[in-house]
């Protein structure tokens, strides 16, 4: 592997990170594709920095990826259990990467857990000196050293403390990545993006209409829950948790509503609407419907039994089954104009939807019925970040579960807007080449005109025929000849 170039601006900080960088090129020899990427972005980059290295390490594959070689390639990334090669920006995929990585450190290379860094060391960028001194304690750890891979040392202080030299050279990474950041705005070229404020997570898609359905669907039940335990004694990290089951309670409401009140009326043999077009409109809310009574039943468990899985802990495990809506979101636009247009067309099937809404005692029409599942899914990570924040004032108990928590929240509702992004402008894309293929085709009509002008035309060379009076007209003018002649009387004026 080629090796990184050696500029010592900022001692030893500058140095530890370049050896480290080297280290880890040297592990991935048995992965081309792995290193290529690394060598772009820390070899072939002008000036690369530390924040590079970072940029690289931040989602975690790059680490599982050096695993094989130190471990004689007995410890591999696909044994390691809900490892993510492509983790999309995923700030829930990157943790759960790091935290794998540093698991193995532990248990197939024998380091304790003061001497790995966390998975926001690396996510924040923070304590570089401790995300250092881990990988050189990695890289001459006994097992590492059997490989046959020469490691890397950090440096320690004047009396040996390790301790103390890890927190003289996070000053000197201090200065270092200011510097870095001071001389260019980073080009994140990595395997991932590293923050999540780089993420648009839960507002694409969220507009004022839909958004005061929703407020007004779940404030009533707040209300009245409010009302109902205004005498009980609660944290209010207890409460926020209360108001997460109950606002999910009513929209398991909201979905039976839909799919048992209103949609399986519609599918009646008598019904005006035909079965494909309610398939259509309600697409996927029947499997939503299931998936959140599921989901509900564990949120009351954990919130009502001692000893039952954590609340946080039952909204991670729903995590991929939540990104459905991905696919319900990207379709919702085309369900709705779908309902739009067919009661604009037919008043008998405005007048059937409308009696049914009235028998579910529906508060509003279908067409915004149908937004507020989107309005829901990208509401889970901001209830985890209250939880977040009443947790940290009440001693931070569940800091680590509920920043998975979040995390994962946070990759459901990027999923959801990336998709229905990505659908959208496919559909964009298909009715701009629609638009050129009919462009193409009347450029295609006109043409064969033109060619066909000149068969067409042939009457056309008949006028020089028909226009036979015209020849003529030199020969009418014969009398302007004459006019000489005429003047004769004029010649005889001396005679006179």
């Amino acid at each position: 592997a080629a090796m990184m170039p050696a500029v010592d601006e900022f001692g030893g900080a500058d140095a530890e990170w370049r050896m480290c960088a080297d280290w880890l090129l040297r592990c991935l020899a048995s992965c081309p594709d792995i290193l290529a990427q690394a060598q772009s972005v820390l070899v072939d980059t002008p000036g690369a920095t530390v924040v590079d290295l970072l940029n690289c390490l931040t989602d975690g594959v790059l680490l599982c990826h050096i695993l094989p070689a130190i471990s004689s390639q007995q410890v591999t990334p696909e044994q390691l259990p809900g490892f993510k090669l492509a983790t999309l920006n995923s700030q829930f995929a990157f943790r759960r990467n790091l935290n794998l990585f540093l698991s193995a450190c532990q248990t197939e290379f024998g380091l304790s857990p003061a001497d790995l860094f966390s998975p926001d060391d690396l996510l924040s960028q923070e304590n570089v000196g401790r995300i250092i001194r881990t990988l050189s304690l990695l890289s001459n750890s006994p097992r590492a050293k059997q490989s046959g891979i020469e490691g890397f040392t950090v440096a320690t202080s004047s009396n040996g403390n390790d301790a103390a030299a890890v927190t003289d050279l996070s000053s000197d990474y201090c200065n270092l990545m200011a510097t870095a950041t001071a001389k260019k705005s980073q080009q994140r070229q990595h395997l991932a993006v590293p923050t999540a404020a780089d993420q648009p997570v839960g507002s694409n898609y969220v507009d004022a209409a839909a958004e005061r359905v929703y407020e007004t669907i779940m404030n009533k039940t707040l209300v009245s829950g409010n009302a109902e335990d205004a005498g009980a004694k609660r944290s209010a990290k207890e409460i926020c948790m209360e108001e997460l089951v109950t606002t999910e309670r009513t929209y398991v409401e909201t979905l039976r509503l839909l799919v048992e009140d209103i949609m399986r009326p519609m599918k009646e043999s008598q019904s005006s609407w035909t079965p494909v077009e309610v398939d259509a409109i309600f697409e996927h809310l029947p499997e939503l419907l299931s998936l959140h009574k599921k989901l509900l039943r564990e949120l009351e468990v954990a919130t009502q039994l001692r000893g039952a899985k954590p609340l946080p802990a039952v909204l991670i495990s729903y995590h991929n089954q939540l990104l459905l809506y991905g696919n319900y979101c990207a379709h919702m636009t085309e369900a709705i104009s779908l309902l739009e247009d067919a009661c604009r067309s037919d008043k008998r099937r405005q007048e059937e939807l409308q009696r049914h809404l009235t028998a579910a005692k529906a508060q509003f029409k279908l067409n915004e019925y149908l937004a507020v599942p989107m309005q829901r899914v990208l509401r889970y990570h901001l209830l985890v970040r209250s939880l977040m924040d009443y947790d940290r004032k009440e001693g931070g108990k569940d800091k680590e579960l509920l920043k998975e928590a979040h995390d994962a929240m946070c990759d459901v509702a990027t999923y959801v807007n990336e998709t229905k992004r990505d659908t959208e402008m496919r559909v964009l894309i298909n009715q701009i080449q629609t638009q050129v293929r009919c462009w193409d085709f009347l450029v295609l009509v006109l043409s064969m005109l033109t060619m066909s002008i000149p068969t067409m035309s042939i009457p056309t060379m008949s006028i020089p025929t028909m226009s036979i009076p015209t020849m003529s007209i030199p020969t009418m003018s014969i009398p302007t000849m004459s006019m000489p002649t005429m003047f004769i009387p004029t010649m005889s004026i001396p005679t006179m």
